[in-house]
């Protein structure tokens, strides 16, 4: 593991009643755990699940859970976990610089930000009312003008890195992200999750576009749910499109209720990283930001998480992220992703 390769130890320690009045095997501890949280350079917390600190401190599990315990009722706190997971709270005051500190803070504050503009500028996507004449009349260069490449991923839960992607690249236009989509939504009983494959596809170092056929908006409004399919407009208050260039007449169909969350390993990967958790964050937060989460679905060590709503999802990606990506790879044996998804959008 790469990150600081030394830290200065204060002396202040030397004399401190808290620290002087413990065993001095939880000292040790302590002291291990200081230097674990250099390593790991996230200033002061340490990104790993229970049973890869306890390796690193070559102590049994119970043998944490007894030195965490101590530790966490010292003032000040010298080490616990919460819901920003395992962190050794005065390691950012010892071993990270005032301006550091301030930019820390400040990128946070700008982080959050950015979260909260773009789920207003969704929510403002969301609710703006199209009339049926406006939707008849919608063609798709009124589509890409009306909905970006960002919100269309968005509401589509492509997870983040393939969205960046996708928006950064000139050549990947909204309609080829719709067409593919809807490509795979047509292939419900194979494909799990359509969000996550459309990005990976479009994002190949060749992008596998979908063939020709599938830029008729009679194939989006057929085989894409019918929520998301009003949610960027482009479909037909009516339940028939008349299409202009012959007599074909397509038919919307009932979209099936979304797929139950899946079974196998992914799901048993996730409940069992649920379970980790449990065990390190505080049970308010647990049951507030955690009772509630589903996995939506698991392909290419991506995790899809759906969770109530946008605050929960901001405070899982400012907290938790790290430490259940970390606890996952554990679990699977594989880099993972883990991508939080607000009901709100995917309603």
């Amino acid at each position: 593991m790469s990150g600081m390769e030394w830290i200065k130890l204060p002396t202040l320690y030397i004399d401190n009643p808290q620290l002087g009045r413990l065993p001095e095997v939880i000292q040790a501890r302590f002291f291990k755990l200081y230097m674990l949280a250099g390593q790991c350079d996230q200033d002061g917390l340490i990104p790993l699940s229970e049973e890869e600190i306890a390796w690193k401190l070559h102590i049994s599990l119970e043998e944490l859970q007894e030195t965490t315990k101590i530790l966490k009722n010292t003032t000040p706190v010298l080490y616990c976990c919460n819901g920003r997971g395992p962190e050794v709270p005065v390691f950012i005051q010892e071993q990270v610089s005032k301006e550091k500190r301030d930019n820390h803070r400040e990128n946070n504050r700008e982080r959050q930000e950015k979260y909260r503009e773009e789920h207003k500028r969704i929510s403002n996507v969301l609710l703006s009312p199209k009339s049926q004449s406006q939707s008849q009349s919608q063609s798709q260069s009124q589509i890409k003008e009306s909905v970006s490449k960002a919100e269309i991923c968005k509401l589509a839960a492509i997870p983040p890195d393939y969205t960046d992607r996708l928006t950064k690249d000139p050549k990947i236009t909204p309609e080829d992200i719709i067409a593919e989509l809807s490509r795979n939504y047509a292939k419900h009983d194979k494909v799990t999750y359509p969000g996550t494959i459309t990005g990976m596809n479009l994002t190949k170092p060749d992008p596998e576009r979908p063939g020709p056929e599938w830029y008729d908006k009679s194939r989006w409004i057929k085989h894409m749910p019918t929520k998301l399919a009003d949610k960027l407009g482009i479909s037909f208050q009516s339940k028939i499109l008349e299409i202009q260039s012959g007599e074909l007449v397509a038919t919307r169909k009932n979209i099936k209720a979304p797929p139950a969350p899946p079974q196998g390993p992914g799901s048993a990967a996730w409940d069992n990283a649920l379970s980790l958790l449990k065990q390190d964050i505080l049970p308010g937060n647990y049951k507030k930001y955690l009772s509630n989460t589903t996995l939506m679905g698991y392909e290419s060590g991506v995790f899809i998480v759906s969770v109530p709503n946008a605050k929960i999802r901001e405070w899982l990606e400012d907290r938790v992220t790290c430490t259940v990506e970390s606890m996952l790879m554990g679990i699977v044996n594989q880099n993972v992703k883990v991508t939080f998804v607000s009901q709100e959008v995917i309603k």
